[in-house]
């Protein structure tokens, strides 16, 4: 049962992986809308850090802080499904990771 998880999880990543970057960021961004504003997902504790992080900031400015948190965490999120379903060489040919110092390597 164990192994038919496993290739089922592996078969759903190679099909989304197999989407335009552009579909898995704006995927990300509904993810992090979501968690955010709707299923409010440590929203108190994130509102509280952030409270702590930058004292002289107004309740306003520290909603566009988390709400801008969010975002970039559904972002990476789809990323991370895009990267780890995508070949090197995809990555490569869509120039979104260059090494810059390749002999080090």
């Amino acid at each position: 049962m164990r192994k038919l998880a496993q290739y089922l999880i592996i078969a759903v990543m190679k099909l989304l992986g197999s989407l335009p970057v552009g579909f898995h960021l704006a995927c990300g961004r509904f993810i992090g809308r979501m968690t955010g504003k709707v299923l409010r997902y440590r929203r108190d504790t994130v509102t509280a850090n952030l409270a702590r992080s930058f004292p002289g900031l107004k309740y306003d400015g520290l909603n566009e802080l988390a709400d801008a948190f969010y975002l970039s965490l559904g972002q990476i999120v789809g990323e991370a499904v895009w990267y780890g379903a995508s070949s090197t060489e995809r990555v490569r040919r869509q120039h979104l990771v260059e090494t810059a110092n390749p002999e080090l390597l």
